[in-house]
């Protein structure tokens, strides 16, 4: 559920009303463009399921925040900002890797 929220709040805002853009998408564009990156979120975050998951590591999810749900290889996580009606507001994705 956390994915496809940011994957909608994603495409609603780099999608909708840009210069040389359609002011909205149609349904079937919104549908696919969400189902597109809610695919390259689940790839690029690895996520384990959330709260109460069992495998992977982190399931319990006891960080502070609203994570998307705790990524597998640990070098990446997808942080949601949502408002007091739980609705995602902004999203940031976090990658970690060792400068060699």
């Amino acid at each position: 559920e956390s994915l496809t929220r940011a994957g909608k709040f994603f495409v609603d805002a780099f999608w909708t009303g840009k210069v040389g853009g359609a002011d909205k998408l149609s349904p079937n564009q919104a549908n696919t463009l969400e189902r597109q990156q809610i695919m390259e979120f689940k790839k690029r975050y690895k996520v384990t399921g959330g709260k109460g998951s069992k495998g992977g590591k982190g399931g319990n999810n006891n960080l502070p925040g609203n994570y998307a749900g705790r990524s597998i290889d640990s070098t990446s996580e997808l942080v949601l900002c949502l408002d007091g009606k739980d609705e995602c507001i902004g999203c940031a994705g976090v990658e970690v890797d060792k400068i060699k």
